[in-house]
């Protein structure tokens, strides 16, 4: 992969993330205007653990949001078959595997 087309990904990887992460923080940041014009000493202890259980769903669903883009890029760009590296990978050998060919064929073990 050359370099025009790295800086391409990099640019439209960077500019959907930071889309992504401002959008996020847009929706925590009404969900909060909501809650201060409720009033604050309206919050009871119920309003207060509501509001940050979707608090704390926002970021998951963000961060697993960012993490399932990376994962397209990755896939969809580093892995695409054109890629003579994603084509031959090695195979994995397990370590006891490899302890026991190796003991079996030095005569050992």
């Amino acid at each position: 992969m050359g370099f025009p087309r790295q800086a391409g990904v990099a640019i439209v990887l960077v500019t959907a993330t930071l889309w992504l992460q401002s959008a996020g923080m847009a929706v925590l940041i009404h969900w909060a205007r909501v809650s201060i014009d409720r009033g604050v000493k309206a919050l009871s202890e119920w309003h207060s653990c509501l509001l940050m259980i979707r608090f704390t769903t926002v970021m998951i669903v963000s961060h697993i949001l960012h993490i399932l883009l990376w994962v397209r890029f990755t896939v969809g760009v580093v892995f695409h078959r054109g890629n003579p590296a994603s084509i031959s990978l090695p195979p994995v050998t397990p370590r006891l595997a490899m302890a026991t060919l190796c003991c079996h064929d030095s005569g050992g073990c």
